[in-house]
């Protein structure tokens, strides 16, 4: 998947529906919601304000592409930043509206249908596979755990609505 395809695959209003698992609750959530992902062009000049930051993980060759994502009846909007390396992967560094880092992770594509995504936090992770099973349509499986132990599993499906 080239950077282009990926960037205008995830743009647009999309429909989502979740359902996670919680082990250690033991107990199940379903959340519908509606998510409008949109490039930003304009934001690389308050973009300064974490230079530092992007520029340990960048070289001469990095591109970076900047999703803005609005969640229905949230009025916070959160920057993703992604930072493509010349290979197939690169980082994500995820912002809200002051600017102030929320998390960072890595990400690599295997295939022009497949995303892998992995966060780290102390002691707990993330990984993500995101399917792309055509333009229109995504299946998302996120995998939490706690000192390498699964804590719990969401699985989302996600319809482009525009």
């Amino acid at each position: 998947m080239n950077r282009t395809l990926l960037m205008n695959r995830m743009s647009g209003n999309w429909i989502i529906q979740s359902t996670t698992y919680s082990l250690v609750k033991k107990n199940i959530k379903t959340l519908i919601n509606e998510v409008e992902w949109l490039p930003i062009y304009d934001k690389l000049q308050n973009l300064k304000y974490i230079r530092n930051h992007i520029s340990k993980k960048t070289d001469s060759s990095t591109e970076i592409y900047i999703l803005e994502k609005k969640i229905q009846n949230i009025q916070e909007k959160i920057l993703h930043i992604f930072l493509f390396n010349k290979k197939s992967n690169g980082y994500i560094i995820k912002l809200d509206d002051h600017f102030q880092i929320l998390s960072q992770s890595t990400f690599k594509y295997y295939s022009n249908n497949v995303i892998f995504i992995n966060q780290k936090l102390e002691n707990h992770e993330i990984t993500e596979k995101i399917y792309f099973l055509n333009d229109n349509l995504k299946i998302v499986k996120s995998v939490f755990y706690k000192n390498n132990n699964c804590i719990g599993i969401c699985f989302s499906s996600e319809i482009k609505i525009s």
